[in-house]
């Protein structure tokens, strides 16, 4: 039996036959039988897939292909975009958290019902939410090339929330102390 006989009988090509003889394979003109158990016993090191090297070359420069397109459709962003943008919105996050109980307590402290105050940092969380989302939502818009839009960079920050916050109904203020 010839190399090539060998090959398309096990369902290979005669390059790889070729190769498993230089790896130790008897030749399969000399010990068909012997060939065989060399590759039963080498199957699990042995690559067995049904292309050749030309049709994983051919694959792989699809696969590169379809990539670029999805790129261009918008329909994967570059890990560093998200990078960029995940720390700014954890910066943006961070940020309002840390103010937020400089600006609610000289004016919580005022308001005696609850409702009011629940009203007020429910106001607050929401800015907080929007300026996240706000800056989430550039992922949309994202270019493909390692940036974001031009036109989403050009706009100027606006103002974050809907409406004005409640003022408190009164403040407490301390009494004059007295000997």
């Amino acid at each position: 039996m010839t190399n090539r006989d060998f090959a398309s009988l096990i369902g290979r090509d005669n390059k790889t036959i070729t190769n498993w003889r230089r790896k130790g394979m008897p030749a399969p003109t000399d010990d068909c039988a012997g060939a065989v158990r060399w590759v039963v016993d080498h199957a699990g090191d042995l690559e067995f897939t049904d292309m050749d090297a030309r049709q994983r070359w051919e694959q792989a420069r699809a696969d590169k292909l379809e990539l670029a397109n999805s790129r261009t459709r918008s329909q994967l962003v570059p890990l560093v975009d998200i990078k960029v943008i995940a720390a700014e919105v954890g910066a943006i996050f961070a940020g309002r958290l840390e103010g937020l109980a400089g600006r609610l307590a000289n004016e919580l402290a005022g308001i005696t019902e609850p409702g009011l105050i629940r009203e007020r940092i429910r106001f607050e969380t929401t800015r907080i939410r929007k300026a996240v989302a706000d800056r989430l939502s550039l992922l949309g818009s994202v270019s493909g090339d390692g940036g974001t839009d031009q036109a989403t960079t050009d706009k100027k920050p606006g103002r974050v929330g809907k409406g004005k916050p409640r003022t408190a109904a009164r403040k407490r203020r301390a009494g004059a102390v007295s000997d």
